[in-house]
């Protein structure tokens, strides 16, 4: 049985942190708490950890059929900006927190919102991410 617990920002972003100290990029909060509780069985090393999140860093960028990021830097950018989020299942309103970032590298595009959603379509469409239901996204596993 799964219980629910409710934690406000401020741990949320010390979990994300160990998340990232653990090699845990893309799990969910529970298996960082399984991490800092010692509650798993196998024991990982830095170096393991390491290797993890080059790991999944190399699986987004070499998907089959991604988008050269020499041709179109957007897809690429706004992959970098999810990564950043530490999560695998995320929302569009989370994605829209980094429209200044963008529109600063992007200074000619006046339509930050409508290029972040037509670049989620490109990546849903190679295979990088998948639709879960209006908003919500998650990065698709190989």
């Amino acid at each position: 049985m799964s219980s629910v617990i409710r934690i406000d920002d401020e741990v949320m972003n010390a979990l994300k942190n160990r998340a990232i100290d653990f090699g845990l990029v893309f799990e969910p909060p529970n298996a960082t708490l399984r991490k800092i509780l010692n509650l798993d069985t196998k024991e990982t090393t830095a170096e393991t950890n390491q290797d993890n999140m080059e790991n999944v860093n190399r699986q987004l960028v070499n998907r089959k059929n991604f988008v050269d990021s020499r041709k179109n830097d957007w897809p690429m950018d706004l992959m970098n900006c999810i990564r950043r989020l530490h999560k695998p299942v995320f929302s569009l309103d989370e994605v829209y927190e980094f429209e200044e970032e963008l529109q600063s590298k992007y200074p000619k595009n006046h339509h930050i919102r409508d290029t972040i959603r037509a670049t989620l379509q490109t990546l849903r469409n190679q295979n990088v991410l998948d639709f879960m239901e209006p908003g919500e996204y998650r990065i698709k596993n190989d």
